[in-house]
């Protein structure tokens, strides 16, 4: 029959749409007992429908790693007040003491951007860049030189990713490149990051739930391994005073020797960025 082509007619006071066979001005009579009751699509169903398909035609394009709606989701669901921000920038901004590194602020806490700042020395390291990182979308990794000329490497980690439970959508736990365990970590493995800035130069991005580190690896051997803590006061060793380690990595595996900066907040601090 080809003028039996379906049609769409919009009933617009039941505002529904009708899909029927329009009527033939001659040729045989159609026995409408027979015909069976055209079925009736709502709106708000056909529009579900569109919606399903466009996401599912954007995991086809994209694929299943580039699942950022859970973080941005995590992101807006997340309003801490201001005396808990407050209490996190005390809580969570720590310095390193060392002959080879030097006593800086390794670790800073910026209320207005709620974020986490990892400040890291990054010799030779001297140009001026910024990226952003495709697993987890919000994360800057910025370099750039102080006032005394000082080149830094810095990490700006959203807040909403410190409560953050990841996935294998995330990847594989890895160590560090050489093969060894991370430092400072349980299991010795976190989710990872690279990135390649040049071609002496990558930097591996760690995280999980409570903890980011970022490693710089550098053309030259540390040769020796150190392990200095990033304190919240110069005084004390207990757990809520240690946010963290720098490390020197030495050369090794036919890997580039690194500098580790890895934050690990407290428990206290965890609790309070749950609560709210």
């Amino acid at each position: 029959m080809s003028n039996s082509k379906s049609c769409v007619e919009k009933i617009s006071k039941k505002n529904e749409l009708r899909f029927f066979l329009p009527k033939k001005s001659s040729g045989p009579t159609i026995d409408r007992s027979t015909r069976k009751t055209p079925r009736i699509f709502k709106q708000g169903e056909i529009m579900r429908g569109k919606v399903r398909a466009l996401l599912l035609l954007s995991l086809l394009l994209n694929g299943c790693d580039n699942l950022n709606f859970k973080a941005a989701r995590d992101q807006k669901s997340h309003n801490w007040s201001l005396s808990t921000l407050s209490q996190l920038k005390t809580n969570l901004s720590g310095n390193v003491d060392s002959s080879l590194l030097g006593n800086y602020q390794a670790i800073t806490f910026d209320v207005e951007k709620k974020e986490l700042v990892l400040n890291l020395p990054a010799p030779n390291l001297f140009q001026n860049w910024e990226r952003t990182l495709t697993k987890l979308p919000g994360v800057v990794l910025k370099a750039s030189t102080n006032s005394q000329e000082q080149s830094l490497l810095q990490l700006h980690y959203p807040l909403h990713f410190l409560v953050s439970k990841f996935d294998a959508n995330y990847g594989d736990k890895t160590g560090l490149p050489n093969g060894q365990a991370l430092p400072g970590i349980s299991g010795g493995k976190l989710f990872v990051e690279k990135i390649i800035i040049d071609k002496t130069h990558q930097v591996h991005i760690f995280f999980d739930k409570g903890m980011v580190g970022m490693l710089l690896s550098v053309p030259y051997d540390p040769m020796i391994v150190t392990t200095i803590p990033i304190k919240k006061t110069n005084f004390g060793t207990s757990a809520e005073n240690i946010l963290g380690f720098t490390n020197t990595i030495p050369k090794g595996n036919s890997e580039f020797g690194g500098l580790l900066l890895t934050a690990i907040v407290p428990p206290t601090s965890l609790n309070l960025l749950e609560r709210e």
